[in-house]
């Protein structure tokens, strides 16, 4: 089931979105299950609360919170999730790739362009959510989606430690092994010790401190800053085409 939230203060816009979405269910045969919420408050409280969904479609402009604080909070407390913007406003469109959404909408385009973003993000969640790793140890097995492992670090030994928010697992196997393994763009090396998932960095400061969506910053090396940044910034412009 794909959990997806309309967030927007005029109703009449709600009720269209919302048939939208419904007819891009069925016609595709998706397992959508719609909430809908007139205010920006109410659904900031909800991920203040743990709650989460894996598409969120936000008005720009929302009283009591709009949608680019919702979409900073979203990338803070939720993990890998997907945001498409609708709003009246085209000024807001680079305010709105910078917090990560993966579509911007003007809401006169809503009946064009709505449809095909919609088919898009899901079809990435869908890959995304079929792509796991198993920790296999004496006492346990444990698969973990690739979405949801933020930062993987070499740990003692042959060991190395993957890190999501639900805790940390040891595995035994060699960063580069596991590179090797996932064969993905998804991933990278910020320096010697740490891999990192770009689904989760939110950006690098000016000292080289990669800010993640959970958990401490992690230092990216002298010598791979230049292609880290490289890289991050073509993960992003592929990945909000």
């Amino acid at each position: 089931m794909i959990k997806l939230v309309i967030a927007d203060d005029e109703p009449e816009t709600v009720s269209h979105v919302k048939e939208i979405v419904e007819s891009v269910a069925e016609k595709n045969d998706y397992d959508i299950r719609i909430t809908t919420m007139g205010n920006g408050q109410f659904l900031k409280e909800d991920i203040l609360e743990g709650k989460s969904y894996d598409i969120f479609l936000l008005d720009m402009e929302m009283p009591g919170c709009n949608g680019l604080e919702l979409a900073r909070l979203i990338q803070e407390k939720c993990g890998v999730v997907f945001i498409i913007f609708i709003t009246n406003h085209g000024e807001y469109s680079t305010d709105g790739y910078e917090v990560g959404a993966s579509r911007y909408i003007l809401k006169n385009k809503l009946d064009e362009k709505l449809p095909p973003a919609l088919e898009y993000v899901i079809s990435q969640m869908i890959l995304l959510q079929g792509k796991y790793y198993i920790v296999n140890n004496t006492q346990s097995l444990t698969k973990i989606l690739y979405r949801d492992i933020i930062k993987i670090e070499k740990g003692s030994g042959k060991y190395s430690i993957l890190y999501t928010r639900k805790g940390e697992y040891k595995t035994r196997s060699s960063l580069a092994c596991l590179m090797n393994y996932f064969k993905t763009d998804e991933f990278i090396f910020v320096n010697k010790g740490i891999i990192v998932n770009m689904n989760h960095v939110n950006g690098i400061d000016s000292n080289r401190m990669m800010k993640l969506s959970y958990g401490p910053d992690v230092e990216v090396s002298q010598s791979r800053i230049r292609d880290v940044k490289k890289q991050l910034i073509q993960f992003y412009i592929h990945h909000n085409q």
